[in-house]
């Protein structure tokens, strides 16, 4: 039994790695990308967070979208996460 999970293993981390390496050939990113921060605008995460996508817009040649989308126990930004596409 032991056997047949591990072929089954085997088979789901090959069929992952195909997937995968048609991604990693094209250009990323090619749209904005999205950071949303939980904690409340101009608090340390927010700065440090604007900071790094300066950086990383330069490094990557894409604009950062920084969203602070604080309260509820960092439930709001949770749910705007959860509720915009994977693709977005």
């Amino acid at each position: 039994m032991r056997i047949g999970m591990f072929y089954g293993l085997f088979a789901i981390m090959a069929a992952a790695t195909g997937v995968t390496a048609g991604a990693i050939a094209q250009e990323y990113p090619t749209r904005p990308i999205r950071v949303i921060t939980t904690a409340g605008a101009g608090g340390t995460s927010d700065i440090f967070m604007r900071a790094l996508g300066e950086s990383l817009q330069k490094r990557l040649g894409q604009p950062f979208i920084m969203e602070a989308r604080p309260g509820g126990s960092f439930n709001i930004g949770a749910r705007v996460r959860w509720a915009s596409s994977s693709s977005a």
